[in-house]
């Protein structure tokens, strides 16, 4: 593995990190809340599906690793949420699609089988 894998990496998980601890009421939201529970494992399940068109669509090109491809999936999604003028909530619903996508980026990132592979 490279150096500039290892800092790509690192450089995600920070990210991936920092943005988890902003969404820490959502953890807590869905661990009371079976609604929003089963529509974060439903964000959770679409983004696990997006990481593996992700890495299809980059076969034969230069690789990145799946967890770069995770952070940049959520940074995407969070940048333009931010253009848009988005905040997390302070009431967690399992309406809020775009927070409960974040959410899941995170989830997915910290999931240990999950990360493992990931790193």
């Amino acid at each position: 593995m490279s150096i500039w894998d290892r800092a790509a990496r690192w450089s995600a998980r920070r990210w991936l990190r920092r943005l988890d601890a902003r969404l820490q009421p959502g953890h807590t939201a869905a661990r009371h809340d079976p609604v929003i529970a089963g529509a974060l494992d439903r964000h959770i399940q679409a983004v696990r599906a997006q990481l593996d068109r992700d890495a299809r669509l980059r076969e034969g090109l230069v690789t990145a690793p799946p967890l770069v491809l995770l952070a940049i999936y959520a940074e995407e999604i969070h940048q333009e949420a931010v253009k848009a003028g988005w905040e997390p909530p302070i009431a967690w619903t399992s309406l809020d699609g775009l927070s409960l996508r974040l959410l899941a980026c995170c989830a997915v990132a910290k999931d240990r089988p999950v990360a493992r592979a990931l790193r």
